[in-house]
């Protein structure tokens, strides 16, 4: 048993159960890692960037939605018809935009 002590400081552990001992569950290896700071700033970057490309779709399918409930309202019309349409188009935009951000070489 190791105790709380163990892993202060930023520390991590990585439990592996060894394939002889996996029937009985006893025997865990923990390996301790310390995370760096070019580490925590990479983990940082991807989280900003993911979340990034999530609120981009969410404009960019508001937009496109928006502008087809704005149309349907001047026409008038009963079927929210541009609505629908333009949000399908925002959401073929936006996954596109992900897409390519995705594939974007560093």
């Amino acid at each position: 048993m190791f105790s709380s002590q163990c892993l202060k400081d930023r520390m991590y552990a990585k439990i592996f159960y060894s394939p002889i001992f996996l029937n009985k569950g006893r025997l865990i290896i923990i390996e301790h890692t310390r995370m760096d700071n070019g580490e925590k700033e990479k983990n940082v970057n991807t989280y900003v960037k993911y979340s990034s490309m999530g609120f981009q779709m969410l404009v960019i399918i508001g937009i496109f939605a928006f502008a087809g409930n704005k149309i349907d309202r001047y026409r008038g019309s009963k079927t929210p018809l541009f609505t629908a349409l333009l949000s399908l188009v925002g959401v073929v935009i936006s996954l596109y935009q992900v897409i390519r951000q995705l594939n974007a070489k560093k």
